[in-house]
């Protein structure tokens, strides 16, 4: 996963939130952050044989990673990735045939983009249940490798276990799959879903009539996305997944991880007018230039409570507010600004999970839980289960304060409450007798 080298507090003045992303990652604004065309600064891949760290300020850059080549375009509004090293997600040989299920590498199209996997199939099972994982924010592969962890990689082993299919992918433009993932908005990536989907009806070792999704993040906008648009999918589990419209979800995000940084009641406020200015723009395909000294203001408040160290990663005040201001005026941002996920959800009629952290400061629990309720209350749908989890954050870790700028010194697993609260509800909903 590549992620550009911001600070904490960075990420909170970008109001970028990243979903289900590293607390490092300023690729793009909002709770679910995506990649920019291009990049001025720093960047970093994390690949299983280490950290490797490249500057690409022409937009372009291109690394050997031990097991194989690594390249990055990010010229023309092109933004893909392809390593061997970062794609490998099946166990060594030795431990493979100890597996109770077995993994097909796949593909399935969607229109001219090729989507690669993973198939998980259970052995020993008839037909088995299947979940269609679709990832958080920013360019994934179909672990949704993040942080030390494989958290899509650790959901399919251990559904495998209970009996559950599973078919997690790489994003477009990412490991195996073609695409231009940078050009890409929510909508494309839940076309990607409905094609997996697609492709899940025409197999012979799954029953057809259980297919679910299950979406983290941005993967929990998408979920329903896919559901409403396809009646016979059967089931939905929605982890740390919004249920209030965008625009709200990053003002909130933005207020939290500000007060978390040590910036003043004052400071906290004028930030907020300034976003709400911009989207108002934003909404209207108006140019944010109009806005520049109040992003340079932003920017320059922000500088006050960073480190020396933060300050050199960085840049300057004009450099961030620059970021900023180009990161917002995107296609993806503008669509997620604007997107109220309740009128979707009042579209799902299946069964659903909607699963949140305590200490998610990112999409938080206390507010979306009972949004996504509501929706699809309204919408008729009763069929609905909603589970808050102490002490989890975001990533479904163990936390302390639910901090992002936390996550990297946190286990590098999905807490064990999460899965098997998980796999119960599942195993309820698609029992056979």
């Amino acid at each position: 996963m590549i992620r550009h080298r911001t600070t904490f507090f960075a990420a909170a003045l970008i109001g970028l939130g990243m979903v289900g992303s590293s607390p490092l990652w300023s690729a793009a604004p909002g709770l679910l952050a995506g990649l920019p065309p291009s990049s001025s600064g720093q960047a970093s891949i994390d690949a299983p044989q280490g950290q490797v760290s490249i500057d690409a300020p022409a937009g372009q850059a291109s690394i050997d990673a031990s097991a194989g080549q690594t390249s990055i375009d990010a010229s023309q509004g092109q933004a893909s990735l392809r390593s061997p090293s970062i794609e490998r997600s099946s166990p060594p040989d030795a431990a493979r045939v100890l597996l109770p299920y077995r993994e097909d590498a796949v593909t399935f199209q969607n229109g001219p983009v090729t989507l690669a996997g993973t198939l998980t199939v259970p052995s020993g099972i008839d037909r088995p249940p299947v979940l269609l994982l679709v990832s958080c924010s920013g360019p994934q592969n179909r672990d949704a490798s993040m942080l030390g962890m494989t958290p899509f990689r650790t959901l399919a082993d251990h559904l495998g276990r209970r009996g559950f299919a599973v078919l997690r992918y790489d994003d477009r433009g990412v490991g195996q799959s073609t695409g231009n993932f940078a050009a890409a908005t929510t909508v494309d990536f839940a076309q990607d879903a409905e094609a997996g989907v697609a492709f899940l009806r025409t197999r012979r070792d799954i029953d057809p009539a259980r297919i679910g999704v299950l979406g983290h993040s941005e993967g929990g906008l998408i979920a329903p996305m896919v559901a409403a648009r396809n009646p016979d999918v059967a089931f939905v589990v929605l982890m740390a997944g919004p249920g209030l419209p965008g625009e709200e979800i990053v003002r909130e995000q933005t207020r939290r991880m500000s007060e978390a940084s040590g910036l003043t009641g004052g400071e906290i406020a004028f930030n907020d007018g300034v976003l709400t200015r911009a989207f108002g723009l934003l909404r209207e395909g108006k140019p944010l230039s109009s806005l520049q000294a109040d992003f340079l203001a932003m920017s320059r408040s922000g500088f006050s409570v960073m480190s020396e160290a933060e300050r050199a990663q960085i840049g300057s005040p004009e450099r961030l507010a620059w970021q900023q201001m180009k990161s917002y005026d995107t296609p993806w941002f503008r669509f997620f600004i604007t997107h109220d996920p309740a009128e979707v959800l009042r579209e799902v009629h299946c069964p659903v999970l909607a699963i949140g952290g305590s200490l998610d400061l990112q999409v938080p629990a206390s507010a979306n839980l009972p949004a996504i309720r509501r929706a699809l209350e309204a919408g008729g749908n009763h069929q609905v289960k909603t589970l808050e989890l102490p002490g989890l954050n975001h990533l479904f870790q163990k936390a302390r304060t639910g901090s992002p700028a936390e996550y990297p010194a946190l286990a590098k697993e999905l807490a064990p409450e999460m899965l098997e609260a998980t796999s119960s509800w599942l195993q309820e909903r698609t029992s056979r007798s």
